[in-house]
């Protein structure tokens, strides 16, 4: 498969998970499917015609480039900045070139605003995607999770959904190291996939992981910008500035999990 065979498969299968996603935060959609598939119609005999054979002219379709430099510029570039690609994200929002030239506070409020927005219709999704791909052993403490970011309470889960992203990691690698060996591991696993959207995806989140959250970083020096795994699970980090962005970036971190797993 070509690449640009390759990345419409991933736009095809996008669109269709998308959909899905959608019929089911919608119950009058799926009421509606139940009842066209449940009507039976009769059968009718149609008169047999045969239609006229038309001659149309041949049409060269212009193949189009797909600019994977360009992509994994801006998907590095969101990913530094903790957001990365998930299954049922706006494609056309995501890989706007216009991020490239966006500080990270700014690059925050898009995203804040992007699930925030329209009765937090992309943040429904994103927890319809975890929930129903997550390993069950986490199902309860997700559910208490989403129910507290739900009631604006961020700072209590941040530690918990850090120990469920790395529970995935150990998942996908199916590995009983823990950590920075964890990521290690996981990054040989991502170089030996063959499929260039699903490589760019993955990499995607672990360059926010080890780049950010999982790198180590001496606690004698000055707190980041972004959460970082060490200090938060070792004590030393001020609960007091945690925030909604950085639970948002957690969860937008576990549908990208769940993405990968469907592939």
């Amino acid at each position: 498969m070509n690449p640009y065979e390759g990345l419409n498969e991933f736009f095809k299968e996008h669109n269709k998970r998308i959909r899905q996603i959608t019929e089911a935060l919608n119950p009058m959609e799926q009421l509606q499917s139940a009842i066209k598939a449940s009507i039976v119609l009769p059968r009718i005999e149609l008169p047999k015609f045969e239609l006229p054979q038309i001659e149309f002219p041949k049409i060269e379709l212009t193949k189009i480039e797909i600019n994977y430099e360009k992509i994994e510029r801006i998907v590095e570039h969101n990913s530094l900045n903790g957001w990365t690609i998930t299954g049922e994200m706006d494609v056309n929002f995501y890989l706007n070139e216009e991020l490239l030239g966006l500080e990270s506070n700014k690059i925050d409020n898009l995203f804040v605003g992007y699930y925030e927005s329209d009765n937090r219709r992309n943040y429904l999704m994103a927890k319809t995607v975890i929930l129903s791909g997550i390993e069950d052993r986490w199902g309860n403490a997700l559910n208490d999770c989403f129910e507290l970011y739900e009631a604006e309470k961020y700072r209590v889960i941040i530690p918990l959904l850090i120990t469920i992203i790395e529970g995935e990691i150990s998942d996908i690698t199916e590995s009983h190291l823990f950590g920075s060996r964890l990521l290690k591991e996981w990054e040989e696993k991502i170089l030996s996939e063959q499929e260039k959207m699903l490589i760019i995806i993955s990499h995607s989140l672990y360059k926010y992981l080890s780049g950010k959250m999982f790198k180590p970083k001496p606690f004698a020096e000055e707190r980041g910008l972004l959460i970082n795994r060490n200090w938060i699970l070792h004590g030393r980090d001020n609960p007091n500035l945690w925030t909604k962005v950085d639970v948002l970036k957690l969860i937008n971190a576990l549908s990208t999990f769940q993405f990968i797993k469907s592939k």
